[in-house]
């Protein structure tokens, strides 16, 4: 039987059962096994509201997916991040690697499972292999996931069940302990856990932005298909200093690099970065003068209403989207300690969910 077809069999699962909060029970799966089979991430969802593939993060009764009002704002006024992100996923700039460890081979039922997530290595030169026996004649083609310097382009991630990779150990492992239950895998439960995981990912329509997730969550199954399909949604929250310096900047930057590319190009596209530059070009607003905000270096390039340059003081106190900016859910406590608060008595960080399919990979 072929590798995809063993695969197959291994990993037939039923369908998964809706949950709210991916609760596999309070008491944490702290020994799990070795991983095993690995897999890619081929296709990450972004959320378009609140409730696309949210959980509870702090024990409130509410699930909880600030990333989906973040993304829903933009899209209303014309930014589409699911585009870069399955630009970015394809081009493999942003490339996530699975693995599954357990010892239920069918992986139906087991109270002890691990999935370890890391990032993929991207290409970083141009390869190219050489014959080196005695005739000396011919070269090699290149391998997959690496350049052909023939053409001098990187060949793009290989999602076919058979592709090779390489992780980036520049990045953080992160491993995920849980159970299988009537074919599901869930992490343990971020509101009760003592153990919680950190996820540094590339998941967030700004490829060129890592993230940290904090009490990081997954929950998945497995697709029969050729090659079988994992299915989930990975969870978890983003500090609110993480997003203003991260997040932010990257919006800013992004809709710059948009509006400038737009300059000397078609009709359509300046007109969408004319639309762009009312929307955002506006210093701190009604008030006509630049925009002022202690969290976003006030005073840098761009902070003055329509200067050609939209500043990340700007998008933050942007009257468009600046609520959905802020934090929605109390995850740590007065100390900085990981302890989620039902009450949200101080709200300190953003709830964050998308949806993602791997298939069968190799490194």
């Amino acid at each position: 039987m072929s590798r995809i077809g063993l695969l197959i069999a291994a990993l037939l699962l039923v369908p998964a059962v809706a949950c709210s909060n991916g609760d596999p029970g309070t008491a944490d799966v702290v020994n799990c096994p070795q991983p095993g089979p690995q897999f890619v991430i081929n296709k990450v969802t972004l959320p378009k509201t609140k409730t696309d593939t949210a959980i509870d993060l702090n024990g409130d009764g509410r699930v909880d997916n600030q990333l989906g009002n973040i993304f829903s704002a933009l899209s209303a006024n014309g930014v589409d991040r699911q585009l870069a992100e399955d630009q970015a996923v394809e081009g493999g700039t942003a490339t996530e690697l699975l693995s599954i460890g357990a010892h239920d081979s069918s992986l139906q039922n087991d109270d002890s499972v691990s999935t370890v997530v890391n990032k993929a290595a991207a290409p970083t030169a141009p390869h190219h292999s050489v014959n080196a026996g005695f005739s000396g004649a011919g070269a090699h083609a290149p391998a997959q996931g690496q350049y052909d310097q023939g053409v001098g382009l990187p060949s793009s991630p290989v999602f076919d069940g058979t592709g090779h990779f390489t992780i980036d150990n520049g990045v953080g492992t992160a491993l995920l302990c849980g159970k299988l239950s009537n074919g599901r895998f869930s992490s343990n439960n971020p509101v009760t856990t003592t153990h919680p995981v950190d996820m540094s990912i590339h998941l967030f329509g700004f490829p060129d932005v890592a993230i940290t997730l904090h009490g990081a969550h997954m929950t998945y199954r497995v697709v029969p298909a050729v090659p079988p399909i994992v299915d989930g949604q990975i969870n978890g929250s983003l500090k609110q200093s993480d997003l203003s310096h991260t997040v932010v900047p990257a919006i800013a930057r992004d809709l710059n690099r948009e509006v400038q590319s737009a300059r000397g190009g078609t009709p359509a596209q300046q007109t969408r970065a004319q639309q762009i530059e009312a929307i955002f070009d506006v210093g701190d607003g009604a008030k006509g003068g630049p925009c002022t905000d202690p969290d976003y270096s006030p005073g840098q390039e761009g902070d003055a209403a329509k200067d050609g340059v939209i500043s990340s003081c700007e998008v933050a106190t942007n009257s468009l989207i600046k609520n959905v900016l802020a934090p929605d859910v109390q995850i740590f406590d007065s100390s900085g300690n990981y302890h989620p608060n039902a009450a949200n008595t101080d709200k300190d960080s953003l709830s964050i969910g998308v949806g993602f399919t791997a298939v069968p990979a190799n490194y």
